[in-house]
């Protein structure tokens, strides 16, 4: 029974680590399989989003994304 289980746990084992497509091994949930993509998104795509979907005005969208590519610099 303790053989069963040790190759039940080394095949989870395997398949979570061979799951990471970005090369990185970590425990936990396939991020990209649940959400459809990464957690994190840079912030200039999440200003270009809203932009698009005209949550803010231009002249904000510009303000921010200077913001953002001076690095926080103002």
């Amino acid at each position: 029974m303790m053989l069963f289980m040790l190759l039940i746990f080394g095949i989870i084992f395997f398949l979570v680590r061979r799951s990471s497509t970005d090369g990185s091994h970590h425990w936990g949930p396939p991020w990209h399989m649940m959400h459809g993509g990464p957690p994190t998104h840079s912030a200039l795509q999440i200003l270009n989003e809203r932009f698009a979907r005209g949550e803010i005005q231009k002249d904000e969208y510009e303000d921010k994304k200077g913001v953002i590519l001076s690095g926080g610099q103002r």
